[in-house]
């Protein structure tokens, strides 16, 4: 991620994160109620500070991952042969803070 100070009250955010799924597409079948499969996060934010107070916006996106599993792992994964899941998200957050 990177962090932009644009002025004394304005600060900018961008980040980028990837990782693998942490479920194995052998696996799949077994995991169907936690399809949290996203690989890549992307994120937005800044922050605008006012004497004692500072006031944030950021938004958060992962790209849609869908995974299938080939039957090729355990009992489940046989039995499941051909499941597939997919996942996406968006947030995003308002926030104030009062610097006492």
């Amino acid at each position: 991620g990177v962090e932009h100070q644009l002025n004394d009250e304005l600060a900018l955010r961008a980040g980028w994160n990837w990782g693998n799924s942490p479920i194995d597409s052998d696996n799949t079948f077994a995991n169907t109620l936690f399809p949290g499969t996203t690989e890549h996060h992307f994120t937005l934010g800044s922050t605008y500070a006012m004497d004692a107070f500072e006031f944030g916006v950021s938004g958060y996106m992962t790209l849609k991952n869908t995974q299938t599993d080939g039957g090729s792992g355990g009992g489940y994964s046989r039995m499941g042969k051909g499941t597939w899941i997919s996942h996406r998200q968006y947030g995003g957050q308002l926030s104030a803070k009062y610097n006492f």
